[in-house]
């Protein structure tokens, strides 16, 4: 196999990628992160082509500034997409936890997994893995979640499909 090399583009004046992973039964590689500040998700085959049906998402929380962060892929191919919006679970809520999933080709499942959380001020995801029988593992960052003299607080979650 050859490798390849991809420059996603779109029209934005701030584009960051911040999570990909690679599919265990086809290889193909999901990328994640923001384009003005809204989700972006893309899909690419194997051998570099981008799969634009079902996929090439644009996800905007609620008009302001929202981030995907991470990304992994279970052993059934759903797609697990985290990182936060801002004030989506409130006007005052700031930057929420928010955690999607998706079928291989692209539809959303929001079945219990739209999850958007606050819990205090400010929380997101940094990363995400995939655990024993397909659970879900988040880590990140929390304002205030160990007591209100703390500042920034480290947390993990675990999420079971």
């Amino acid at each position: 196999t050859t490798g390849w090399d991809k420059t996603i583009y779109h029209v934005a004046s701030v584009e960051a990628a911040y999570g990909v992973a690679v599919d265990p039964v086809d290889n193909s590689v999901y990328v994640v992160g923001d384009a003005n500040y809204d989700w972006v998700i893309h899909k690419f085959a194997d051998d570099g082509t981008e799969i634009t049906t079902g996929w090439n998402k644009t996800i905007d929380g609620n008009s302001s500034y929202d981030q995907a962060r991470s990304v992994v892929v279970d052993s059934s191919q759903n797609v697990f997409v985290a990182g936060y919006g801002n004030n989506l679970t409130s006007a005052t809520s700031k930057k929420d936890l928010w955690l999607k999933k998706f079928s291989s080709n692209g539809t959303e499942m929001t079945a219990g997994w739209d999850k958007k959380i606050d819990v205090l001020g400010y929380e997101w995801v940094n990363a995400l893995c995939k655990g024993p029988s397909d659970t879900i593992h988040a880590v990140g960052v929390g304002q205030n979640l160990s007591s209100n003299l703390s500042t920034e607080d480290m947390w993990i979650q675990k999420f079971v499909p």
